[in-house]
């Protein structure tokens, strides 16, 4: 654990709200752009680049905060572990930005066929003839 700020506590807390909010737009129902399994491959891509460094640090009896303890993994690694984070957690604010895209492109489609059938209401009237069949 980084001293301070435990990134992965913060993506484990936030991760089981975000993942059952937003797999219905991003998961394989929606978009496909992410899997179930992702979210966990994440958390443990976090546990993996903290722990393995925070080690070595406490052997050398160094307290090291969140942003120190970016600066002294690679810049990869490092990298990777913030984009974790603004992956899915804190807030996710990745995922949360691809939702909202999505969703914004499926409201423009519904508003498409609202405003052709709006305008070409001769489109609806054999849907409106049809009888249920139940």
């Amino acid at each position: 654990m980084v001293k301070g700020f435990d990134v992965c506590a913060s993506i484990e807390e936030s991760m089981t709200f975000y993942r059952d909010l937003l797999m219905p737009t991003l998961g394989s129902d929606g978009a496909n752009v992410m899997e179930y399994k992702d979210w966990d491959d994440i958390l443990q891509l976090c546990y993996t680049l903290t722990t393995q460094q925070q080690q070595q640090l406490d052997n050398d009896g160094i307290i090291v905060d969140y942003d120190t303890h970016l600066q002294t993994l690679s810049r990869l690694d490092g990298l990777s572990l913030a984009t974790a984070q603004l992956t899915i957690g804190k807030g996710g604010d990745i995922t949360r930005m691809i939702n909202n895209i999505l969703k914004l492109q499926q409201l423009q489609q519904l508003e498409r066929q609202t405003n052709i059938i709006h305008h070409n209401p001769s489109l609806l009237s054999p849907l409106l003839s049809l009888e249920p069949t139940f």
